[in-house]
């Protein structure tokens, strides 16, 4: 068997995984396929084929071909689960906050015939800078800045934007806004932080609760339906 032949064997085996995680994963990268994004996917498949077949070049001693296409396929496997494994957990939504022990300021009564009408807001992701495309094409990862800190949910529009009103005359350091419910679920969701990086939105959230915020959570829209 020629070397060439081999390196080919190497190739495959390497487009394997790369082919069906297309096929079951990999919608987020290509969700919205703008040509950052694409142009971020190729440099991924021709690296990780980079990798199968040189893998392969270090074993051209190896003559059976289904060896040649496991040695192939072996790199370019592993670090497409290890892409996958931390993208999904990227994707989780934050654990619920206990209740805390505290008396929550919003837990007071509230005269919603007080509160300012304001415009309710719509839950959306900041959009994509260019190099946050590229990354999501190369590692199948969504940017990061796309978190809300809520700090209550109410089941009427005047009920959250009398919480909204409350919070931003009472607590200093906090800018509330209603926001509609997403997708029609959830309810109205009275918010004092969007468009977060994960560790941002944990760390407003913790100020949150100090402040006596004690139904502050941290919400991300769910990935796209497959």
């Amino acid at each position: 068997m020629t070397a060439g032949r081999k390196l080919m064997i190497g190739a495959l085996g390497a487009a394997t995984p790369l082919a069906l995680n297309l096929i079951v994963v990999d919608q987020v990268a290509l969700s919205n396929p703008t040509l950052l994004a694409l142009l971020g996917y190729a440099v991924r498949v021709v690296l990780l084929v980079a990798l199968g077949v040189l893998v392969v070049s270090r074993n051209l001693d190896e003559q059976r071909p289904s060896r040649l296409f496991l040695l192939g396929l072996a790199g370019p496997a592993l670090i497409t689960a290890l892409l996958n494994g931390f993208n999904q957990r990227t994707l989780l939504q934050a654990e619920p906050v206990a209740p805390s022990a505290k008396v929550s300021l919003l837990a007071l009564p509230v005269v919603y015939a007080a509160a300012a009408t304001q415009g309710a807001r719509q839950f959306e992701i900041p959009k994509e800078t260019g190099s946050e495309q590229v990354w999501r094409g190369l590692t199948g990862g969504r940017a990061d800045r796309a978190w809300f800190v809520i700090a209550r949910r109410e089941p009427t529009r005047e009920a959250a934007e009398a919480a909204s009103g409350l919070i931003n005359r009472t607590i200093y350091g906090f800018r509330a806004e209603v926001f509609e419910p997403y997708q029609g679920r959830g309810g109205w969701c009275v918010v004092i932080g969007n468009g977060l990086s994960h560790a941002d939105a944990l760390r407003l959230r913790e100020r949150a609760l100090g402040a006596g915020l004690t139904e502050a959570e941290l919400w991300t829209p769910p990935p796209p339906s497959k």
